[in-house]
């Protein structure tokens, strides 16, 4: 089996289907807290991941707002949140990058799949991904939430509906030759445990997202997981109540209590 990042039992998953339009970015509103009841120096550390340039602006606006300071997003020293994209200048990046990773001068920083996380950063409890993404590009950086520490929290923001596409999981077509958008669709629709679909989209037994509990590749991991001696997983589809709650205390959740959180 190939292994990759997000195979790491001590991360959670939950896949949260978006209310509001992608490019806005609001769904953040739900799980960042105002600055009234967790102060930037309190705030979990943090990474949200867009799939294009213009949308980690939207994601600025949206902290921003969220935390009850819509003008910190002209501030480009803000001690809260920051942007990092493959635009910006190269000693720019290099910049941006030791501020949030060793230096720790803001706790969020909104950033494209372009941003790499250096082995010296201190570690990243919560990543964000904002919109369907093929899982090949979602595991590698969903896997940098919790490095070197013992838990981590990807929560993952789908689009319920999509156009001229699968919009129901019996109208994803599974196969061993899935290309990049279809196992897209298939991961951002699949009520299957969300481990084990990341474990068999990389498995070269498998290749394909499963879309049916009763799918023997599928049951096949399960046991595999079982016997491997696994955590139970907490992902969203395998406890959807526990997932809600983390959701649900997020925006009051300060740094030094988020691993009670998500062990919860």
């Amino acid at each position: 089996m190939q292994t990759g990042e997000m195979v790491r039992p001590e991360l959670r998953y939950i896949r949260v289907s978006m209310s509001e339009p992608l490019e806005t970015a609001e769904d953040l509103l739900s799980i960042i807290p105002s600055e009234t009841v967790v102060s930037n120096k309190e705030l979990p550390r943090m990474l949200i991941y867009s799939g294009t340039i213009d949308r980690t602006l939207g994601v600025m606006r949206a902290v921003c707002n969220a935390r009850g300071n819509p003008d910190d997003i002209n501030n480009g020293i803000s001690d809260c949140i920051r942007r990092y994209h493959s635009l910006t200048g190269e000693e720019d990046k290099k910049e941006r990058a030791r501020e949030f990773g060793v230096e720790e001068k803001f706790p969020i920083l909104s950033c494209t799949p372009a941003f790499e996380f250096g082995q010296s950063f201190k570690p990243v409890k919560i990543v964000v991904i904002m919109g369907a993404m093929d899982p090949s590009i979602s595991n590698l950086i969903g896997g940098r939430a919790g490095r070197n520490v013992d838990c981590g929290l990807v929560i993952h923001f789908v689009q319920p509906n999509m156009p001229n596409s699968p919009n129901t999981a019996s109208e994803v077509v599974v196969t061993d030759t899935m290309n990049n958008e279809e196992r897209m669709h298939a991961f951002r629709l699949t009520p299957c445990c969300l481990r084990a679909a990341y474990n068999m989209d990389m498995d070269i037994l498998y290749r394909y997202i499963p879309m049916s509990l009763t799918d023997p590749g599928y049951l096949a991991e399960m046991e595999r997981q079982r016997t491997a001696g696994m955590a139970v997983c907490r992902c969203s589809n395998c406890d959807p109540q526990g997932a809600a709650r983390v959701l649900r205390l997020l925006p009051q959740t300060k740094a030094a209590d988020l691993d009670a959180l998500i062990k919860s």
